[in-house]
């Protein structure tokens, strides 16, 4: 058996070769997917973009597969992976507090989170993207001032 691989099904990589076709969660943490794509086996790991998101993905394990005979490279997948609630994506404006970087900053929180929790969403959103959150720094600069200074 070969060691699974990841596909990438997000948005700017889709084509007539690479399509989703439905794309359904069953249950938190459990989708079904039909889609059409060469060599997608139980294992592997698909790449999807977030509905209403340019950026954010998920990331899911294809634990059954049945392959479709039309269209023809088709199958339905059923899929695991991170169970979490109805989302809604927001863009806030952050500025780099070092070099005046600007750069919308997509993340995705719970339908009708709190302001607290859009601000936690967002910082861990920062850091995932190389930020330093607690006082605004680019990578650029958190690298550089971390060459300068470090720990």
């Amino acid at each position: 058996m070969r060691d699974p691989r990841t596909h990438d099904f997000r948005r700017q990589s889709l084509g007539s070769e690479r399509q989703i076709r439905r794309f359904e969660a069953v249950a938190p943490g459990r989708y079904a997917v039909d889609g059409v794509g060469p060599d997608v086996q139980v294992g592997d790991r698909l790449r999807f973009t977030l509905k209403g998101s340019q950026d954010l993905e998920l990331v899911l394990t294809v634990v059954g597969l049945r392959p479709r005979v039309i269209p023809m490279n088709g199958w339905a997948a059923e899929l695991t992976g991170e169970a979490f609630e109805d989302l809604q994506i927001h863009t806030w404006r952050v500025v780099c507090d070092g070099c005046g970087l600007g750069a919308d900053l997509e993340f995705a929180a719970p339908v009708g989170a709190t302001q607290d929790a859009l601000t936690s969403a967002a910082t861990a959103r920062l850091a995932d993207l190389g930020w330093r959150a607690a006082d605004h720094r680019c990578p650029s600069c958190a690298r550089s001032e971390h060459a300068i200074h470090p720990a």
